[in-house]
């Protein structure tokens, strides 16, 4: 009688297991949420426990990922340390630089004097700055988001009295545009600007 007790566990312990995996091509799949229980076997993921950072095999062998003594699986980012441009390793910094230009799209000079179309497009305008050689024509400047004068969003509009601009002064506008980049003047050719942007 005591193999039809064991029998009985048996067939107990293997209704349960059953219900909470499947076997499939040998291995057995668990069920979403099903407890780990301490003896449970599966397929093996091909990792070494390796408290030393060195390799398991020779250059261009197969080889297996890693843990360390505690499970932390080993990810080596020596790559990233030369190919992040700015990057400075050694003081443990990521250096970011502000790169803009002054040059309108097709243009030959940054020093402008009249309408000009500066870019076609989104983008970013980062400063105006404006001077005038003589007394200046009263008037206006504007920075627009478009790809004509007088169209579009004003980003920045200045007030040109009639006075010498000797002192160029600056303004800071970190404003982003959408359709295109366009300065548009209806003072004379006494002042003269210069749009930093990207």
């Amino acid at each position: 009688m005591h193999w039809i007790f064991w029998l009985l566990i048996v067939l107990a312990w293997s209704s349960d297991a059953v219900a909470q995996s499947t076997r499939v091509g040998g291995d057995i799949q668990y069920s979403e949420d099903s407890p780990h229980v301490s003896g449970d076997k599966g397929t093996m993921a091909g990792v070494v426990q390796q408290t030393a950072d060195t390799a398991l095999s020779g250059n261009g062998d197969r080889s297996f990922m890693q843990i360390d003594e505690n499970g932390f699986l080993k990810i080596n980012l020596k790559a990233l340390s030369v190919t992040i441009a700015g990057e400075d390793v050694s003081n443990d910094l990521l250096k970011v630089e502000e790169r803009y230009t002054t040059m309108p799209v097709g243009g030959s000079t940054p020093k402008i004097a009249a309408d000009q179309l500066y870019k076609t497009g989104a983008g970013l305008v980062r400063s105006l700055t404006c001077f005038s050689d003589a007394t200046a024509t009263a008037g206006t400047i504007a920075v627009l988001d478009s790809t004509t004068a007088g169209a579009g969003t004003i980003i920045y509009e200045f007030d040109v009295l009639a006075v010498a601009y000797n002192t160029p002064w600056t303004v800071e506008l970190n404003v982003a545009f959408s359709a295109g980049l366009y300065l548009d003047f209806t003072t004379t050719a006494d002042m003269q600007c210069t749009l930093r942007y990207r």
